[in-house]
């Protein structure tokens, strides 16, 4: 009941029963043909680096991937994989994705491992339950040992002053006015002005933080309180224990001596049974052993530390009060794990699953589950890294900006659900006053983000392993990405429904990487424009979906456009499509000149008979509108027959696929 197992539906609607392995060939069978029909090779597709070199922020992936931007479906194919598996390889991928180019100064030095107190403190024992024991046990050397001493390794080059402007000014470079639409252009100025100069500074100072040591030691903090949980639920049980006699005890603790002598009894930890419980304040460890929970949680970044939260089962309401609660942290690590129940998850600004110079994991394992918060949460990184990872379910995920699986600089951010028919809600806030009156950014859904042109970004990816799903952004979302970033988005299975309105589902702006690929499943794909496999400005974005009759939808400069010196991609392998356009002229495999050099869209439908509004057609080979660009539409079998792809062409992709 409590331990959730971790499985992945086997729900699965891949209308033309191809293998993975079959899907991969075809798309590189077919790609390599339309690149010797466009005379194009691999190399070809990469970014040079001289018309803005990257900053000392750019992660390796990136900095690999922007000269390499076809290997980014390997990535992300690479990246499904390993959370097939367990918990375990997801967060061992994701510490690799989070290094640092080469020359970053924290990969230079090792974590120093020193106790901050003295371990004696808190080891006398005062339940009476061995379970409990051993599980408070392994709590008290995290809290007090490990975490401490990677918080101290990874603050260690950082000034008071250094540290109190990452405490105070700079969460705030990351927020919206909600109101903006009603201030003056002075007062906007004025608002732009102030955080031109803080991200300066962030930039300057950002180099003295060393995210990876609490990466590094959140991770195993996380995987080790995980293994303890699952070995106390299973030693209860094997002993046949009542949860009310887990927390029985006969220590009657001396008025002279401290309580916090005694190990579970200090002043910020709570341990309650299998009642409805309320927990309000600031916690540094609550274990709540059943029943529906009710918690109000606050934390104080200004005295970091770490927190850990478990709770067994019942239908809980996980209320933040404050930023970085609920499974979040700046400068330490917080963890949240539930086992079971429906609950809700409601909280404000770096929440929920988020570490923002730290480390957030929020760990559900059962239920029908409500996510609710407003900006940077949901599985969000930035100079850390934050996970939401919910295995099964039917969830609602709601959020204003930057969530959802997102990776700010020096981060990565991700939220994985493993089952259920889900839906992802961003947007709907923070107006997007630079291009629109009636529009909202939503920076989310698999988003990568940077602050141009000081600050790269990191790495956001949204996975989602089985379920009929929608997904609903509106500006920026939906395996897109900003700033020398990289955002994806994977769906495995179901019939899906992708709402959007610019820069999304499958999309790079401004030297960047964004992809989206879902694998199975009849979809639906809407959007006005720069989406569905668009690269603009030394971008690369594409969209793969590798089976079902699907549906596109876009006005203009979508479904394979690169404009502004960019590549994208649109690759559809089987079933019969429809691609509404309405603007046929730069759609469908179009590139654009600029800077004296071009921009390339490639278009792939592989199999089905399929519907064009635009510059497409059925069975045909095209030449797109632009100056660089085209498209291929077959009927697999037929076309195989007829088309002979050189083994020069088939080489050109260098492994590819």
């Amino acid at each position: 009941m409590f331990l959730g197992a971790e499985t992945v539906n086997a729900q699965t609607n891949d209308t033309t029963a191809l293998s993975l392995e079959k899907i991969k060939n075809r798309e590189r069978e077919g790609f390599a043909a339309l690149l010797e029909y466009q005379n194009l090779r691999r190399s070809d597709f990469g970014f040079r680096d001289d018309y803005m070199p990257p900053d000392k922020y750019a992660l390796e992936r990136f900095l690999h991937f922007n000269h390499n931007p076809l290997d980014l479906i390997n990535f992300v194919d690479d990246w499904s994989n390993a959370n097939h598996e367990s918990i375990e390889q997801t967060l061992t991928r994701a510490l690799e994705d989070s290094r640092q180019a080469e020359g970053f100064n924290e990969n230079k030095h090792s974590a120093v491992a020193e106790a901050p107190i003295n371990m004696l403190s808190g080891v006398n024992l005062y339940y009476q339950n061995d379970d409990l024991n051993a599980l408070l046990t392994s709590l008290h050397s995290t809290i007090f040992v490990t975490l401490p001493a990677a918080t101290d390794s990874a603050l260690k080059n950082l000034s008071a002053k250094e540290r109190k402007f990452i405490t105070t000014a700079a969460p705030n470079l990351l927020l919206e006015d909600e109101n903006i639409n009603d201030r003056d252009i002075y007062a906007i100025d004025s608002i732009q002005q102030t955080e031109r100069q803080q991200t300066v500074t962030l930039a300057k100072i950002g180099v003295n933080f060393r995210p990876r040591f609490l990466n590094q030691q959140g991770i195993e903090s996380f995987l080790e309180t995980l293994k303890q949980v699952k070995l106390f639920v299973a030693g209860l049980q094997r002993h046949g224990t009542s949860l009310t006699d887990v927390i029985r005890t006969d220590v009657e603790i001396p008025n002279r001596v401290r309580k916090e002598l005694y190990l579970g009894q200090h002043d910020d930890w709570k341990i309650s049974g299998p009642g409805d419980d309320y927990h309000t304040g600031e916690f540094s460890v609550i274990i709540d052993l059943g029943g529906n929970d009710h918690y109000d949680l606050s934390y104080n970044p200004a005295k970091p530390h770490p927190t850990i939260i478990i709770d067994l089962s019942g239908d809980d309401i996980y209320n933040g009060t404050s930023d970085f609660t609920i499974g979040a942290s700046l400068f330490s690590v917080g963890i949240l794990i539930d086992l079971a129940g429906d609950d809700i998850y409601r909280s404000g600004n770096y929440s929920i699953g988020s570490g923002f110079f730290g480390v957030g994991i929020l760990y559900d394992a059962e239920g029908d589950d409500s996510y609710l918060g407003d900006t940077f949460t949901e599985g969000a990184g930035g100079f850390g890294m934050g996970i939401l990872y919910d295995i099964s379910g039917h969830d609602i995920y709601r959020a204003a900006l930057l969530s959802q699986g997102m990776g700010f600089s020096s981060g990565v951010g991700l939220l994985i659900d493993k089952g259920g028919n889900d839906n992802y809600i961003a947007g709907n806030k923070y107006a997007d006053y630079l291009r629109y009156d009636n529009h909202y950014l939503s920076l989310s859904q698999g988003f990568g983000y940077g602050l141009r042109p000081h600050l790269s970004g990191g790495i956001g990816g949204l996975l989602d392993f089985a379920g009929n799903d929608t997904y609903l952004a509106d500006i920026f979302g939906q395996g897109a990405s900003y700033w020398r970033s990289i955002g994806f988005l994977f769906d495995k299975s179901g019939s899906d429904l992708y709402l959007a309105y610019q820069y999304a589902q499958g999309a790079g702006t401004h030297m960047t990487l964004g992809i989206l690929v879902d694998n199975n499943g009849s979809d639906v794909y809407r959007s006005k424009g720069v989406s569905q496999g668009c690269g603009h400005d030394y971008s690369f974005g594409a969209l793969y979906d590798r089976s079902g009759s699907d549906i596109y939808y876009a006005v203009d400069l979508s479904q394979a456009a690169g404009s502004a010196n960019g590549v994208g991609l649109l690759s559809d392998v089987s079933g019969d499509d429809r691609y509404h356009i309405g603007n046929p002229k730069n759609t469908h495999g179009y590139g654009n000149p600029r800077r004296e050099f071009g921009s390339l869209g490639l278009m792939l439908d592989l199999d089905g008979q399929d519907d064009y509004d635009g510059y497409g057609a059925n069975n045909s080979v095209w030449q797109a509108a632009g100056v660089w660009g085209g498209g291929l539409d077959c009927q697999w079998e037929e076309w195989q027959k007829e088309w002979f792809v050189s083994p020069q062409a088939t080489d050109s992709l260098g492994g590819g696929q």
